[in-house]
């Protein structure tokens, strides 16, 4: 039982269930800590159960990411598996691409994470508004994980979209959307 963030109970089971997540150890998930972009992706990398591993794709990110040599060996093959399906493209700073793999991702990162690897359309008519500000490059991505359901926000009416993802929440919002 995850008594620390027992909203997303049902979701962390489902996840563990399908293979999707593994603890920080063999009894911790970990529910509330932030979560690494490098687990996200490949969290993402599993639910859309990529083929993970092809040197092609190892060498293809690896010539495409700067900082590659910062990126943890475990999660090279979800990253570069991600990369190669189009999933992400990295940020890009003076002409060079960063994965940024070691960095917390924030709740709109996530959303546009998700958004993009599953293709959600936003019905316009099911919408919900948050009372903060959005970015507007997150915006499209927020409005299409709340028209189907995968993020509700937080009882004030918050978003918090530059607020850093906790493992629980990204979980919830990734069960939301494949609803298995």
């Amino acid at each position: 039982m995850h008594l620390e963030a027992p909203w997303a109970e049902q979701a962390i089971e489902k996840a563990y269930a399908l293979g999707l997540i593994n603890g920080r150890s063999v009894d911790i998930f970990d529910p509330n800590s932030n979560t690494k972009r490098r687990e996200a992706i490949t969290i993402l990398a599993r639910a859309k159960k990529l083929t993970l591993g092809l040197p092609a794709d190892l060498n293809e990110a690896a010539l495409h990411f700067t900082d590659w040599d910062s990126v943890p060996e475990w999660s090279r093959p979800s990253i570069a598996a991600a990369y190669v399906n189009g999933l992400i493209s990295g940020s890009k700073v003076n002409g060079k691409f960063y994965v940024n793999s070691n960095s917390n991702i924030t709740r709109a990162e996530l959303a546009v994470l998700i958004q993009n690897a599953f293709k959600l359309k936003a019905d316009m008519n099911n919408v919900k508004s948050f009372s903060d500000d959005i970015p507007s490059w997150a915006a499209e991505s927020i409005a299409a994980l709340s028209s189907n359901k995968a993020i509700s926000g937080y009882p004030d009416g918050t978003f918090k979209p530059s607020a850093n993802a906790t493992r629980a929440e990204m979980v919830v919002m990734l069960i939301n959307v494949i609803k298995p």
